[in-house]
């Protein structure tokens, strides 16, 4: 009788539906451990299968960057210790051994609603803090802000007033973006910001600064390290500003309404103290320029002359940001002596996409070490291993990480054995990082 009950009740079709159901969760059980992620808001790993789609794939394979610390490879939270609801976008230094702490980190924190002169403005804010690599019982690091130290700063650079007549709802956001660390062949920590600019027909513009004359603790937390750097050069912020080329002034114009996404390097060549800051304005199609000290204009040091298709053809038709550049010469220390042959300059670019779910595509790419700076490879698409579940991810540093008491002449330039830290924003609202290899950055790459 029970028999026949199920037999009436379950029709040949639904039988299959149901075997086929029961066959999803047995594989879906079966791969429960096939990725890793980190446990939000605990310390540790568990081994749990997310659903995702997995956006930086284009059919072609990844290059998947695994940390060097973490024991299964996956990448870390910076844990900023209760500061705010949302601090993201970082960009790191690391400090000399024998400072207080392993990291200088400067984040953007969520915007706040502000009212100046009966308009209201979105204010954005960037904090420093400092940070130290803890490993917890399940030998898993962190970086972790240590004590309650922490300062807001470049709050009041320039007015308000911005003219954006491109782009008007850029006009509402005020405060510093985008923040990119970088130490100088003399050793000067150098941060590059975006900021509104009150200037007839301009919108935003780049800016940079030494760290140390707007974090002024700095210099205490480095300790002895302090007095191993160069005098600071640059007390106060720096706008770079460039003469749009005659082909593509309107209306008159002499500058671009909006600058950003500027990408600092130095070349290897030469004395440091002879060596000026460079800046890659444009990735696509490449405008190098030089900062010249005291005059009112960046210089424009050629582009190269050939076109650039290599970055355009596989991020299509440009990108978002770059992180700064860092020079490698492609052999292990102590192998080979540096020189415009085996030296490339590297950087991490990304283009910002909305198609199917908001994300980041990145690749790196090199770029010839001296002048006309041409592209020399890019890589497949970047993935950092453990992000899968944590929404799309920002990349806004690149650097060496030396941990030595020793400064090397050029701490932005390394060989294939050193290490390498990123720095990401996830999702608006938290930070992360990955250490590698430098090699694991310049493997199986395609060339211009």
């Amino acid at each position: 009788m029970l028999r026949t009950n199920l037999s009436r009740r379950f029709t040949p079709s639904s039988r299959i539906l149901i075997l086929a159901a029961l066959l999803l969760t047995v594989l879906y059980l079966i791969s429960a451990t096939a990725r890793i992620h980190l446990r939000d808001g605990k310390y540790g790993v568990e081994l749990k299968e997310h659903p995702t789609f997995n956006p930086l794939s284009d059919g072609v394979g990844e290059l998947v960057l695994r940390s060097r610390r973490h024991p299964e490879g996956a990448a870390g939270k910076i844990d900023h210790n209760r500061l705010h609801e949302r601090i993201f976008n970082p960009t790191l230094l690391e400090l000399p051994k024998g400072s207080k702490h392993n990291f200088i980190i400067i984040c953007r924190q969520g915007q706040e609603l502000v009212t100046i002169k009966e308009k209201e403005y979105k204010k954005g804010q960037q904090v420093a803090f400092f940070g130290d690599v803890v490993y917890d019982e399940y030998r898993v690091p962190h970086i972790i802000r240590q004590a309650s130290w922490k300062k807001y700063f470049l709050e009041d650079v320039e007015p308000p007033e911005h003219h954006c007549k491109s782009e008007s709802h850029i006009m509402q956001y005020i405060g510093p973006e985008d923040g990119k660390l970088y130490w100088t062949r003399e050793g000067a920590p150098i941060l590059m910001f975006t900021n509104q600019v009150p200037y007839e027909g301009e919108c935003q513009g780049m800016f940079f600064v030494d760290v140390r004359a707007v974090v002024p603790d700095l210099v205490e937390f480095l300790g002895d390290n302090a007095s191993k750097l160069p005098p600071i050069k640059y007390k106060k912020p720096i706008q770079l500003r460039r003469q749009m080329p005659d082909d593509l002034r309107e209306d008159g114009s002499f500058h671009f309404e909006r600058e950003k996404n500027w990408v600092p390097f130095q070349t290897f060549l030469g004395e440091p103290e002879d060596d000026p800051l460079m800046f890659s304005a444009h990735l696509v199609e490449p405008r190098i320029y030089k900062y010249v000290e005291g005059e009112r204009y960046v210089e424009h040091v050629g582009a190269p002359e050939t076109p650039q298709m290599c970055v355009e053809e596989k991020m299509a038709h440009g990108v978002h940001q770059g992180t700064p550049m860092l020079s490698i010469t492609m052999c292990n220390r102590g192998e080979c002596q540096p020189d415009i042959h085996n030296t490339v300059l590297m950087g991490l670019v990304q283009k910002r996409r909305s198609d199917p779910v908001l994300h980041y595509d990145k690749k790196i790419v090199t770029w010839n070490a001296s002048s006309p700076f041409e592209f020399r490879s890019i890589s497949k698409l970047i993935k950092f291993t453990g992000t899968e579940d944590w929404g799309y991810t920002w990349t806004g540093s690149m650097v060496y990480y030396w941990n030595t008491t020793e400064i090397p002449e050029n701490r932005s330039h390394g060989f294939l054995d050193d290490e390498v830290w990123l720095s990401f924003g996830i999702a608006d609202r938290e930070s992360g990082w990955i250490d590698v290899q430098a090699k694991d950055l310049v493997e199986d790459h395609v060339l211009c």
